[in-house]
């Protein structure tokens, strides 16, 4: 009609005027191509550094590694040369142990013909071998006569102490010329009455290896004299019930 101002319009015609009315979203803008470079070569470097770092502590590691191994090898030179040290020593102190006791065994042998007296008092200007013979001559009346003889030499142990008033006196060191007299004077000694109205003694003179023995089995023989048993000494030796 001629008052219709609005015309029909085509499906075309339609959807141009909806796309002017409602126009496309703005894409959403890239970075420029400057950017993209930088961001790469920050990478690129972040990875030189790493690698760099990597390479240094793989290179310490790799020196850290050389050194062990040559302080190892020197260790293994070392703990050689001991063991070859270890092995002299032993076949050194094989041969000096055997003269050792040797050695022990000698004077062991020499002390057999001494004998200890405790209690001899001490007196100035003493004659300590005359002394010692009348006390040989007291304990041994058989053998009067020899005494004077057998007694070979005579003196007092450890160094005088003036001034020590009525202290304990110095032992006196007795040799004999003969075993035999020696073992009798020893044997007369036990039951001496003469010994113990004097407060005289008479011991056995041993050697530091046998006085070390002795101290080592005494236990034992104070067990076995506590269990009834009779135990005693011969020497550096312990017998038990003879045994």
């Amino acid at each position: 009609s001629g008052h219709d101002y609005v015309t029909s319009m085509s499906e075309e015609e339609s959807f141009t005027l909806a796309e002017e009315e409602f126009p496309a979203l703005p894409v959403t803008p890239c970075k420029s191509p400057a950017a993209k470079k930088m961001a790469s070569d920050d990478t690129n470097c972040i990875k030189q550094l790493i690698n760099c770092r990597s390479d240094a502590i793989e290179q310490k590691i790799s020196d850290l590694n050389g050194k062990v191994d040559a302080v190892t090898s020197e260790l293994k030179s070392v703990a050689a040369k001991v063991m070859c040290l270890e092995r002299r020593v032993d076949q050194v102190e094989q041969p000096i142990s055997q003269m050792q006791r040797r050695m022990d065994d000698l004077e062991t042998y020499m002390r057999r013909r001494n004998l200890k007296l405790i209690g001899i008092p001490e007196v100035a200007d003493e004659n300590i071998r005359l002394e010692v013979v009348r006390i040989c001559q007291a304990v041994l009346p058989s053998e009067k006569e020899k005494c004077s003889e057998v007694v070979d030499v005579v003196h007092r142990l450890g160094k005088p102490q003036p001034g020590s008033g009525g202290g304990r006196p110095r032992a006196t060191i007795i040799q004999f010329s003969t075993r035999t007299y020696r073992d009798a004077i020893w044997k007369a000694a036990r039951n001496s009455s003469y010994l113990r109205d004097n407060g005289l003694q008479f011991r056995e003179d041993f050697s530091k290896g046998d006085r070390e023995r002795r101290m080592k089995l005494w236990p034992e023989v104070q067990k076995a004299r506590a269990a009834g048993k009779t135990a005693y000494f011969v020497g550096a030796r312990a017998f038990v019930q003879g045994e």
